[in-house]
């Protein structure tokens, strides 16, 4: 069963305030496995501590962060593409 982590434990897990993960939600860099409550599982805590960090460490603006996140995800995408062929092959 996965974990869901509510917002105020999201913000001490991750180092940020409840306004700034809102924002994360609200341009859709992260989805909330249910958004009324804001309940987040691991994959959405590790993607607002990324963002947190390419902000606070590399001064990635919002509109930067919008393409590095998709091009991360496109990525992703592609590499399960690949693991998906190449299991495949081995069947």
């Amino acid at each position: 069963m996965m974990k869901l982590t509510r917002l105020d434990e999201a913000c001490d897990l991750c180092g940020v305030k409840k306004e700034v993960i809102i924002h994360f939600v609200q341009e859709e860099w992260i989805h909330p496995v249910d958004v009324t409550s804001m309940e987040m599982d691991d994959e959405d805590l590790a993607r607002i501590r990324l963002i947190r960090d390419l902000k606070d460490d590399f001064g990635v603006n919002d509109e930067g962060m919008s393409i590095i996140l998709q091009l991360l995800d496109q990525l992703n995408r592609l590499h399960l593409e690949l693991a998906k062929h190449q299991q495949g092959e081995f069947l």
